[in-house]
């Protein structure tokens, strides 16, 4: 089960829909507002008005407004209505509860999809309801145990459950952060935790924190003229799966300063190639990173065709697997931490402290 839970987030990589129809704006319709600008995040935008927020929710790849939501007094026709306040959340993806936490609004979690699969549950926690993954969940959990707002990734827009659950009236909202190609982008999706929980000015300061650690690192490592090589991903049957060249992991490794070996190609998801095209291009990798593995022999296990790796044989693999539910819980909303750990793992000579957030070396 951990290793499919790994897999289904590496597909992310390389889970609320609203009540009412879907909304297409305009620019006429949105030109009344002041546009805030984002920093780095391309699957949103905020339109202040003088007594409610839109916010649209935009598939970067079309520039389309796939939902537009509004909160606040007196929202206009046209937009999803998710009320004047939202006073509780069933966060069905492990990001969504990494925002709330990283905002310090626990407490507005009603629920989650499993428990199970977060990150160092606290005893509070255990009140939280278990909706179950949004396709397979129980339309009746909700009535029963009925949040202000479902939020899930919108993966797929059109489960059957969302029909249902628009009838008894309970807003849904799309989350696209996994959409974003940049670390801060995806972190900047605290400024819509910030609007929805009417806590903007926190989440603007706790995102400028964030942005500012995260780009002292960056610029800290660009002068650094060594280079590593980096393989980076796992593999699943016949198939490894590793990041587009214009993914978020790429961006990632790009700040952290290394070859990742395939930055070039195209796409913003995963590739999937062969194990033996992947041996045969990275037998003298320096690094593997991210590989679904504990320990050299579960590499070895999967394949024995890995200890040809450089990477293998010089015990120079890294990954999150043993920490995979906080990585998966905070990376988003922490991206400086992930910068950190790459950065330490690739140019260790930067650092004294030997401490990483989320990885662990491969023995």
């Amino acid at each position: 089960m951990r290793i499919l839970y790994f897999s289904w987030f590496l597909m992310m990589l390389l889970s609320c829909e609203t009540s009412g129809d879907k909304v297409r704006l305009t620019e006429q319709m949105t030109s009344e507002g002041d546009t805030l600008k984002n920093d780095y995040a391309e699957a949103f935008r905020v339109i202040d008005y003088e007594n409610f927020t839109q916010i649209d929710i935009v598939d970067p790849a079309t520039n389309e407004t796939i939902y537009s939501y509004g909160i606040g007094d007196s929202i206009r026709n046209g937009l999803v209505d998710l009320g004047k306040n939202i006073e509780s959340i069933a966060a069905l993806s492990a990001t969504h509860v990494g925002m709330l936490k990283r905002l310090n609004l626990e407490i507005k979690i009603k629920g989650v999809s499993s428990a199970k699969y977060l990150c160092n549950t606290k005893n509070e926690e255990e009140d939280w309801i278990e909706y179950g993954d949004l396709g397979n969940s129980d339309p009746e959990l909700f009535i029963a145990h009925r949040p202000t707002l479902i939020m899930y990734s919108g993966f797929k827009l059109d489960h059957p459950v969302l029909t249902k659950i628009e009838k008894i009236g309970i807003p849904t909202f799309v989350n696209y952060d996994w959409k974003e190609t940049h670390p801060l982008g995806r972190a900047e999706w605290l400024k819509v935790f910030g609007i929805l929980c009417d806590v903007q000015d926190e989440a603007q300061e706790v995102f400028n924190s964030i942005k500012r650690n995260y780009l002292q690192l960056v610029k800290r490592i660009q002068n650094d003229t060594t280079s590593p090589s980096v393989l980076v991903g796992t593999l699943y049957g016949d198939v490894f799966n590793v990041p587009a060249g214009n993914s978020y992991m790429s961006k990632m490794l790009s700040d952290a300063n290394v070859d990742y070996i395939y930055n070039k190609t195209q796409g913003t998801g995963s590739l999937n190639l062969s194990l033996e095209e992947v041996i045969i291009k990275n037998q003298e990798t320096d690094f593997l990173i991210n590989i679904a593995a504990s320990s050299k022999k579960a590499v070895s296990e999967m394949n024995d065709k890995f200890e040809l790796l450089n990477a293998y044989q010089n015990d120079k693999m890294f990954s999150y697997y043993e920490n995979v539910n906080c990585f998966w819980e905070r990376s988003a909303v922490a991206p400086e931490e992930v910068l950190y750990d790459l950065i330490h793992i690739f140019h260790s000579d930067l650092f004294s402290d030997s401490t990483l957030y989320f990885y662990n070396q491969i023995q």
